[in-house]
């Protein structure tokens, strides 16, 4: 679902959810960290929150708008450094919304792998793999 930055995106129009920021937590920051949990909110009066989910060992990765896949998929080799997803939340208050994670070239599945989230290119959140 990864489309350039001048291309179309999809639309995500669902439901919204009053949902509080949850902070991340020691595992989830730690370089050893096999599956990870990043959550953040788009918006300010039509909320919504955002969900992404990654494991290293078995390489499922999941982007989730108001918990309705967006992205869903298994990677098994990549030859990118640098995978980018990014869609537009939102119906009357929309944004643009960009996770990048990031790998290194050799044995990435056992260093870490850091994930940064842009909302209208500002950063909101990042967790490392």
């Amino acid at each position: 679902m990864a489309a350039s930055l001048g291309g179309a995106f999809p639309q995500w129009h669902g439901p919204s959810a009053e949902l509080s920021n949850l902070p991340l937590t020691a595992s989830q920051a730690s370089p050893t960290v096999v599956s990870m949990l990043m959550t953040f909110d788009v918006g300010t009066g039509e909320r919504h929150r955002v969900e992404f989910r990654f494991d290293k060992f078995w390489g499922g990765l999941s982007i989730k708008v108001d918990g309705v896949d967006v992205v869903s998929t298994v990677q098994f080799l990549s030859v990118d450094l640098v995978k980018r997803f990014e869609f537009v939340v939102g119906h009357e208050e929309q944004h643009r919304v960009l996770i990048e994670k990031h790998r290194q070239r050799l044995m990435a599945g056992f260093r870490p792998q850091p994930v940064y989230a842009y909302v209208d290119g500002e950063l909101v959140a990042q967790a490392v793999a």
